[in-house]
């Protein structure tokens, strides 16, 4: 199983994503890291954004927001959504190639149940090109998911503690660790729960 694989299963399902997605409260979703959210507006970059939901709330706060999504059918509903408010980018990860060669470093950068998409090969080279957009005193706001995934969206575990000795290599230090659970219902029948992490430059 790829990325690929993953991408394909949310182009599939891409017209129920977009739904719950735009259903989500970003306020809500955040909430186990909103003490730790910047006060002052900056450069933000929402990896994996889908819809932009998380993106357009920033920018509505003033940020400066990017968004990065390599589903075509998600960034185009985003693209309609968000308007002019957020500057959209075909990427994906682990490597950020169009991100790394605007050349710019960001203030927060946002990845929302998305770090579980990649396995044991992809989380080295994906937390090392993450690093390197981060500005000095900016952070990673990150989920790690526990429990399965859609048959179709596959995940690979990994753990907080893992996720954060990985970022320690790359010059990150965890600045909060917080236990929330799924916002889903069904996800929640399945014991999904989640650990969010912020990853201090």
């Amino acid at each position: 199983m790829t990325v690929e694989t993953v991408l394909r299963g949310y182009a599939d399902a891409s017209a129920d994503q977009i739904g719950r997605m735009e259903g989500f409260d970003p306020a809500r979703l955040l909430a186990p890291v909103m003490t730790v959210l910047p006060t002052t507006a900056g450069r933000m970059l929402d990896v994996g954004a889908g819809t932009g939901y998380v993106a357009g709330w920033f920018a509505e706060q003033g940020h400066e927001a990017t968004a990065v999504e390599p589903v075509e059918a998600l960034r185009q509903a985003g693209e309609r959504l968000r308007g002019d408010r957020v500057r959209w980018l075909d990427d994906r990860l682990p490597h950020l190639n169009v991100v790394r060669a605007l050349r710019e470093q960001f203030d927060l950068i946002v990845l929302s149940a998305v770090w579980q998409h990649l396995d044991e090969t992809m989380r080295p080279p994906a937390m090392a090109n993450l690093a390197a957009l981060v500005a000095d005193g900016g952070q990673i706001i990150l989920s790690v998911r526990h429990g399965p995934g859609a048959a179709t969206r596959p995940v690979f575990a990994t753990t907080a503690d893992e996720t954060i000795a990985l970022a320690g290599r790359h010059g990150l230090s965890v600045r909060l660790a917080a236990q929330a659970e799924s916002l889903q219902a069904g996800n929640r029948a399945m014991g999904v729960r989640w650990t969010w992490l912020s990853l201090a430059r």
